[in-house]
C-alpha cells in the first residue's frame, strides 16, 4: 500500500513540475494554468486569526449535498452539469 501511494505522489509532483500529463487515451491535459491560478488565489489563515464573515452575494444559490461517491467522481459530475465553482469538503465517518 505504502508503495503504491508513493508512486501516485510522484506522479503527482511530476505533474505539477511539468504542468501536464498525458492521459491513458493519449491527450495531454494541461493544468499549468489551472495551478498557477488556484495557487495565486490561495490565502493561508494561521488557527488564531479573526476571520470576518464574508458578505452575502445576491443572485446566487448555495445548497449542500451528501453522496456516496469520491470527491473525483463528484467534482466531474458538478463540473458536467455545468458548475462553475465547486468546493468539496472532505468528511470519513467511520462505524464503530
Amino acid at each position: 500500500m505504502r508503495g503504491r501511494l508513493r508512486g501516485i505522489a510522484g506522479v503527482n509532483a511530476q505533474i505539477i513540475a511539468e504542468g501536464e500529463y498525458t492521459a491513458d487515451d493519449g491527450a495531454v491535459v494541461v493544468v499549468g494554468p489551472a495551478l498557477e491560478a488556484a495557487i495565486s488565489g490561495t490565502v493561508s489563515h494561521p488557527p488564531d486569526e479573526r476571520i470576518d464573515p464574508p458578505h452575502p452575494v445576491t443572485g446566487h444559490r448555495t445548497s449542500f449535498e451528501v453522496t456516496a461517491e469520491s470527491s473525483l467522481q463528484a467534482a466531474r459530475r458538478l463540473h458536467l452539469a455545468g458548475a462553475e465553482r465547486i468546493a468539496l469538503p472532505f468528511l470519513l465517518v467511520k462505524a464503530v
